[in-house]
């Protein structure tokens, strides 16, 4: 028997158990435009948080800028399913 008739998937190589030859997958585009998203607002600053210096005079002007804590809490979530659809290997 065949190692990819035992457990179900294709051997090295990338050759489908019917002798097709598939091309390897590529991420998808909207899962890392959506990481990208996720990572940029976690940078962003948080509601209430005290900032000092040139940072704090350059959000000044941008008042929704500043995230909540939940706000940062979805967006980390989501980051974390986005990661998990990006690595997944098929």
């Amino acid at each position: 028997m065949v190692p990819s008739q035992v457990y179900g998937g294709s051997p090295p190589g990338g050759v489908s158990p019917g002798g097709v030859d598939r091309p390897p997958q590529q991420p998808n585009l909207v899962a890392c435009v959506a990481a990208v998203i996720c990572i940029a607002s976690l940078f962003l600053p948080t509601e209430g948080e005290q900032q000092s210096g040139a940072t704090s005079s350059l959000f000044k002007a941008y008042p929704w800028l500043y995230l909540s804590v939940n706000q940062k809490l979805v967006f980390a979530y989501v980051l974390g399913l986005v990661t998990m659809a990006i690595l997944r290997t098929n």
